[in-house]
């Protein structure tokens, strides 16, 4: 993994919370979490995504018992959205051997480590030095030799000249801002992001681009993400 890391000191020792055996019960909290999204119809390699990256490693210590419910959770200047929300998320990324993913807002990087076992290339950016530092140590510590992080203000040619297959927004918009769908390669590609409605709920909504245009929407339903 590469970054281009913000100051900041890590809270804790990643490492060491990654290997503690202190709570016996989290595997069995984990395949009961798998249960949930297998009998909500996520796809098998989603549900095994959930499975290989453990959740309660990018939440606060204090909500470990908590981590595999379906509930958002405060993980320090960042959310951990609900399990089934990300579910959806991720069952609407392309499928591919070569599928390069541009994530935009790591808040708690509990995402982008999931993401990284579907896609073969994932840069994840964030405006918020805070949120980078609470993402980073941990991404880190689970050696994910396919992730690039970089604080989206000071993000390099090197990042901006490159294009994607897919871009995950993490934060409500009322509309997708033009930079967004220049970030797809001209071959077409596909966005995902929390849309507000008029009334100030959210939908998740699946675009398709090719050759810069919207070529079909589909709205994959409520949703609760940060504005």
């Amino acid at each position: 993994m590469s970054d281009a890391r913000p100051n900041g000191p890590a809270d804790l020792d990643v490492d060491a919370l990654l290997q503690s055996t202190r709570m016996p019960d989290l595997p069995l909290a984990r395949a009961f979490l798998a249960e949930q999204l297998c009998a909500a119809g996520v796809s098998e390699d989603v549900v095994a995504a959930f499975a290989a990256v453990p959740r309660h490693c990018f939440a606060p210590a204090a909500r470990w018992r908590s981590a595999y419910l379906n509930l958002s959770i405060r993980a320090g200047p960042a959310w951990l959205l609900r399990p089934q929300t990300i579910a959806r998320v991720l069952d609407a990324v392309p499928r591919g051997p070569h599928v390069r993913l541009l994530e935009v807002g790591t808040g708690s990087g509990y995402q982008t480590a999931q993401s990284a076992t579907l896609a073969a290339e994932v840069l994840t950016v964030d405006v918020s030095i805070q949120c980078l530092a609470w993402a980073r140590p941990r991404l880190h510590a689970l050696k994910l030799s396919n992730v690039t992080i970089a604080q989206a203000q000071v993000m390099s040619r090197e990042f901006l000249d490159r294009t994607f297959d897919c871009v995950i927004v993490t934060s409500a918009l009322a509309r997708l801002p033009r930079t967004v769908p220049r970030s797809l390669s001209p071959k077409g590609g596909v966005v995902i992001a929390p849309i507000l409605s008029t009334d100030g709920s959210q939908r998740l909504v699946r675009y398709s681009f090719r050759e810069g245009h919207v070529r079909h929407a589909v709205d994959l339903g409520a949703c609760a993400f940060p504005e």
